[in-house]
């Protein structure tokens, strides 16, 4: 009795250690995230437009018609910071470079109980290594969230807890539908093997669709409704593609030697991360197909936890070598390739920031811009604003405090689009920073002035002379 009573202590200390050592590792984390949030302030695109929703939430007034796809969860966790500056951007920043930081950690616990310390530092590689998954967090966006959500949920699979498994499930699936079907898989596994109550997953499935189809119902009328648009990935048949784009060559070498490997050791664990990964590709495919946007950003999840079974993989080929010299020889080997991926992909991550802060610096110095034009007052009194960059223009709603539709934005000189005129237009360089687009032809634009490389005018119907702002505009 008491060598077990002991036993229990011993075991409590252990436990009381872990937590410990995961609140410091989780507070060391959200330090950094939020110190590169201060130093590398600002959001992409679409997370500008989750920020404004957020904000819009806030005042029970809800427009997604125009802008990006709604994410549910960034749009119901900001909500309530929404109306407080910048506090929302900054926070949902932090979350995502945090996440970041994260699914390397969590990768590491995967890979150690997979098959021990060497394949858990395969595994944190591999995950560090998905390229796609360190511009997300760069920019604010929900792939690092969702990538850690499904990470936890398979940690929460390996410990028998199904229901938190099931939560975290249902957190990505308020970011990508595609985390609906897992839920659907566990829930109805759960139920048969009795470890979670009926009423617990069916709550848990219905509540992110109920969820997303509730809110775009609010904001544009339908359920599933609102804004979208087909991006990166044109057709279901290129997602194998990007995938392997997504991960380092090994891990392309460690998926093959997994699948292998995994089916003769019948190791169900494995092949669960392999069958998630797999089904994460084909729901993607599904979802373009029947009209839902597509991005390689969609196949981040899918990509780290490829990436996590690549690491066992390679691991357990190591394994298999007989003889000491050569499996140390295979592991230094491995070691090898995988810094070699890092060094160049620290390439990608350099021009990811350059990219980012120019981006960041072209909608910071659009406040100066504003305040030339007289401020946010006197531009809205004009009329719907108008941006000649579509990438600025959810920076610009949120920075004026009016709803995306409450702007405008043309793409070139060509445009042919209608536009509510009178209106101030602000025109900056493209997208990516490289040259000013030409003003258009078929309004006439009298120029208020230039703030860097902003430039101001008051646009209106075509008729009135434009020398002077064209003079201006060269």
């Amino acid at each position: 009795m008491h060598q077990a009573e002991s036993s229990k202590v011993r075991a409590a200390g252990v436990q009381r250690r872990s937590h410990r050592t995961a609140l410091t590792l989780g507070l060391a984390v959200l330090t950094v995230a939020a110190i590169t949030a201060a130093l590398l302030p600002g959001l992409g695109h679409d997370a500008w437009s989750w920020m404004i929703w957020a904000r819009e939430i806030a005042h029970l007034e809800l427009d997604t018609t125009t802008g990006s796809t709604i994410k549910p969860l960034p749009m119901l966790l900001m909500a309530p910071l929404g109306p407080v500056g910048e506090l929302a951007p900054f926070t949902w920043l932090a979350l995502s470079r945090a996440a970041w930081l994260a699914v390397p950690v969590f990768a590491w616990q995967i890979g150690d109980r997979l098959g021990g310390r060497r394949a858990a530092a395969f595994a944190a590689a591999g995950a560090l290594l998905v390229p796609v998954l360190f511009d997300a967090s760069v920019n604010g966006y929900s792939e690092p969230l969702t990538a850690l959500a499904l990470l936890g949920a398979i940690l929460a699979l390996l410990s028998n807890r199904p229901t938190p498994a099931l939560a975290l499930i249902t957190a990505a699936g308020l970011m990508r539908p595609e985390a609906w079907a897992f839920s659907l898989a566990i829930g109805v596994w759960g139920i048969h093997s009795g470890r979670v109550r009926p009423a617990t997953a069916i709550a848990l499935f219905v509540a992110p669709i109920a969820v997303w189809a509730g809110l775009s119902w609010w904001g544009s009328g339908e359920p599933f409704g609102g804004a979208s648009g087909t991006e990166s990935i044109r057709a279901a048949g290129g997602v194998l593609l990007p995938f392997f784009n997504g991960i380092a060559p090994l891990a392309a070498v460690g998926l093959a030697a997994a699948v292998v490997l995994a089916v003769r050791d019948r190791n169900r664990s494995v092949l669960m991360l392999l069958g998630a990964s797999a089904a994460w590709v084909v729901l993607v495919a599904v979802l373009i197909q029947i009209g839902f946007s597509g991005n390689a950003r969609y196949l981040v999840p899918a990509e780290v936890v490829g990436s996590v079974a690549a690491g066992w993989g390679l691991a357990r080929a190591c394994e298999l070598l007989e003889r000491t010299r050569l499996r140390q020889a295979a592991t230094g080997a491995v070691a090898v390739g995988f810094g070699a991926s890092l060094l160049f992909g620290l390439s990608f991550a350099a021009d990811s920031i350059s990219r980012f802060r120019s981006g960041s610096e072209t909608a910071a110095a659009m406040k100066a811009a504003v305040n030339l034009a007289g401020g946010r007052d006197a531009i809205v009194g004009v009329g719907e604003p108008i941006v000649m960059n579509w990438s600025r223009r959810t920076a610009l709603a949120w920075q004026l405090e009016v709803p995306i539709t409450g702007t405008q934005v043309i793409w070139g000189p060509n445009w042919t689009g209608s536009l509510e005129l009178p209106a101030i237009l602000l025109a900056s360089p493209s997208r990516e920073g490289n040259r000013r687009a030409p003003l258009p032809t078929n309004i006439a634009l009298e120029s208020i002035g230039r703030s860097g490389e902003w430039s101001v005018y008051r646009a209106a119907r075509a008729g009135v002379s434009t020398a002077r702002a064209r003079s201006a505009a060269r």
